[in-house]
């Protein structure tokens, strides 16, 4: 197992001169890596995290590894997390929170140590189970590609089988700690390790290496995906993305992949991917899909990529007849003319109604699904969201356009449209002027 340990770490091009912390947890699997490392001369760490959730037996296995680092005096790192008030203040599952907290922790310590490398103990059973667990939740290609390196972070066991590895421990007499948790199948990983993986390999003795080389041939087919997503994706900046043509679009080679390329760094799903293909094929102008941060708009002729705003950025205010408002926060400018242009020469910017018709303080806000207006020259009265239907007006617009009520009435749909009701007659004296500003 040494020499096949050996070639594992000199192919990825690590040496006796690089700085590796070892992620050790006193099972078996992180305590064969680190004494195979040991033997092979490298320059290695111990970290150690204790999430303090089996009480005295968590203590016992920080206990185990601070003792073998001192046998062979290695330099130690601990950290102990408050994991179960950590996890009751989140919505993600203990395993979610368990694993952000220790790879940050690593993370920080890479950096402050100057360490080069992070090897962590995944084996092969690791790797297939982790497939099934991806097949399971469907996450396409990449999560079918089982647990592989990234970055700093290296895996020399990823080869190796559990059977190997408990081998190795026994001829070698490493002592070890199995924790109790992992024969509990209320973890979905267990219940594929107990109740898939093991029958099978039970089944057929070669399951491992199969399935190993299932994910390598399909660890070719994602290289060639994605050669044809990097081909689709030729001049559009991902990282700064707002908008995509629905005619680039319909020209990608793999328009699902490459879309889901686009916009999963903005935390959006295969399957709303896959949704939002049937959309447009539909011609669905307006649907829109979010993320936890972002919001996706069929808008037309592209789909329009948003950053989700907070409720701080909307309005709701008053206007007094001394029309002050905050200008940094309402884009519109109000005056009070006793003259005023004829209709020919008024500003297209501007909108022009009866101030003595007017019942102050007026009220301005997002318009909102509900609201109606009578348009100039009509009798009757149309839904706000069809006027801005009508004028085209960009659905990423749509959002952050204002009303101005007097009573209960709408006066102005601002830059779109004003009130019938509150228009300029003959017998008009005094105008309120509403200007937008660009």
């Amino acid at each position: 197992m040494l020499s096949h340990f050996k070639k594992e770490v000199e192919n990825a091009g690590i040496g006796e001169s690089d700085k590796i912390l070892l992620a050790v947890s006193g099972g078996i699997d992180s305590m064969v890596m680190t004494y195979l490392c040991i033997e092979m001369g490298l320059n290695i760490a111990i970290a150690h995290v204790n999430y303090q959730l089996r009480g005295k037996e968590s203590e016992i296995d920080a206990a185990l590894v601070k003792s073998l680092s001192e046998k062979f005096q290695l330099p130690f790192f601990q950290n102990n997390f408050e994991t179960k008030e950590i996890v009751n203040t989140s919505t993600d599952s203990l395993q979610t929170v368990a694993r952000s907290l220790r790879y940050e922790w690593f993370d920080s310590l890479v950096k402050e140590e100057k360490f080069d490398y992070l090897f962590t103990a995944h084996h092969l059973n690791d790797s297939v189970e982790t497939f099934f667990l991806n097949l399971n939740r469907g996450s396409g290609i990449k999560g079918l590609l089982g647990i592989k390196d990234r970055s700093y972070i290296h895996r020399p066991l990823k080869s190796f089988s559990r059977n190997t590895i408990e081998e190795f421990a026994t001829s070698k007499g490493i002592k070890y700690r199995s924790d109790s948790s992992n024969k509990e199948t209320k973890y979905l990983r267990n219940w594929f390790r107990h109740k898939i993986v093991a029958p099978w390999q039970e089944r057929n003795p070669a399951f491992l290496n199969t399935m190993k080389k299932n994910m390598d041939y399909l660890g070719e087919v994602n290289d060639f995906v994605q050669s044809a997503i990097n081909k689709d994706l030729i001049g559009l900046k991902v990282e700064k993305l707002s908008s995509i043509s629905l005619e680039k679009i319909s020209k990608w080679e793999l328009p699902k992949f490459s879309l889901y390329a686009c916009l999963q760094p903005y935390g959006f799903s295969f399957k709303q991917i896959e949704e939002i293909l049937e959309k447009m094929k539909e011609n669905s102008s307006g649907q829109l899909y979010y993320s936890n941060s972002h919001q996706i708009i069929i808008d037309r002729d592209r789909l329009a990529l948003e950053e989700i705003q907070t409720n701080s950025n909307s309005i709701n205010c008053e206007i007094f007849e001394n029309l002050v408002i905050d200008n940094e926060l309402v884009p519109l400018e109000l005056e009070l003319l006793t003259e005023w242009p004829k209709v020919e020469e008024m500003d297209a910017l501007s909108q022009y109604v009866d101030w003595d018709l007017l019942y102050f303080p007026l009220k301005l806000r997002n318009w909102e699904n509900g609201d109606k207006i009578k348009p100039l020259g009509m009798k009757g009265s149309k839904k706000v969201s069809d006027v801005l239907t009508d004028n085209k007006v960009p659905i990423s617009a749509k959002k952050k356009t204002l009303v101005i009520k007097s009573g209960s009435t709408i006066v102005s749909v601002v830059g779109q449209l004003i009130s019938n009701d509150y228009r300029i007659t003959d017998k008009t004296k005094r105008v309120l002027r509403i200007r937008c500003r660009s």
